[in-house]
C-alpha cells in the first residue's frame, strides 16, 4: 500500500496546481491536486503501463503541446487488457521544470472492428488507382498472398507486384458481401466473402470469392501479414 501512494503521489508531481484534467475512465473534470488525485487513487489500481503509438509534438516558446495516440496495458477484472486512446499533453515551462497544465485523455471514437473494416476500404480504394505500388503499401514486406486468379504463392512485395500487376488490369471494384472481425492484440483477422466487379474480355464481370485478411499492427500502421483469397467452391 505504501507503493501505491508513492507512486500516485510521483503521478501528481508532473502536474502544475492549476492544471485541467479530462482523464479516459471519468466524466468529471478534475480542476485541482485533490481532485486528480482523487481519480489516480482508482486509475492505479488498474496497474496502467503505457506506450506511445503515434505522437505530434509542437513547442512555442514556454508552452509545448505533445498529442496523438497511446495504448495502455492495465490489469482489469484480473486479466490483462489494452487500451487505445487519444492524448492531449500542453505542459509549460515554470522555473527550469516542464509541467503539464492541460491533459486531455479520450478513448478511440471509433471501435477496433469499425478500424478494422477501414482496413478492406484502404486495399480497395488502392485497387482504383491502377498502381500495383499503390496496392503493396498494404502489406507487410514478408506478408503470404494466396491469391484469387493465381495458383502462385506469393511471399515478396516483388511477386505480389508481378501479381497485381495482370489482376489490375481487370479493373476490379470489392464489395465486402458478409465479413467477420477478430482482434487480438496487435493482431486482427477479417474474413468472410466478397464479390469483384470487374472486366473481362472487355464485358462487365462479377466474381464472388472468400477471403481471409490477417493484419499486423507495426507502429502506429495496421499492414497485411497473410492475404487468402478463393473462388467460392460450389457454383451458384
Amino acid at each position: 500500500m505504501l507503493y501505491f501512494y508513492t507512486l500516485k503521489g510521483l503521478v501528481l508531481k508532473n502536474y502544475a496546481d492549476d492544471a485541467i484534467l479530462l482523464p479516459t475512465v471519468s466524466n468529471k473534470v478534475r480542476h485541482n491536486q485533490a481532485e486528480r488525485k482523487d481519480y489516480f487513487v482508482h486509475f492505479l489500481q488498474l496497474k496502467p503501463v503505457g506506450r506511445i503509438n503515434e505522437r505530434n509534438i509542437h513547442v512555442c516558446g514556454d508552452v509545448a503541446i505533445d498529442s496523438g495516440i497511446y495504448t495502455f496495458s492495465i490489469v482489469k477484472d484480473g486479466a490483462p487488457v489494452e487500451v487505445r486512446a487519444r492524448y492531449t499533453f500542453a505542459y509549460r515551462k515554470i522555473g527550469d521544470k516542464w509541467l503539464i497544465v492541460e491533459h486531455h485523455s479520450s478513448a478511440m471514437p471509433e471501435s477496433q472492428e469499425q478500424e478494422i473494416a477501414q482496413l478492406f476500404d484502404r486495399w480497395n480504394a488502392s485497387l482504383q488507382t491502377d498502381n500495383p505500388d499503390e496496392v503493396l503499401k498494404n502489406y507487410a514486406d514478408d506478408a503470404i498472398l494466396l491469391p484469387t486468379v493465381s495458383n502462385k504463392v506469393r511471399h515478396n512485395q516483388a511477386e505480389r507486384k508481378a501479381y497485381f500487376e495482370n489482376f489490375l488490369q481487370l479493373k476490379p471494384r470489392g464489395t465486402i458481401n458478409e465479413r467477420n472481425i477478430r482482434v487480438f492484440d496487435d493482431v486482427a483477422i477479417d474474413s468472410g466473402i466478397y464479390t469483384f466487379s470487374l472486366f473481362k474480355d472487355g464485358k462487365p464481370a462479377e466474381v464472388r470469392a472468400r477471403y481471409t485478411f490477417i493484419y499486423h499492427r507495426v507502429g502506429d500502421k495496421w499492414l497485411i501479414s497473410e492475404h487468402h483469397s478463393s473462388i467460392m467452391p460450389e457454383k451458384v
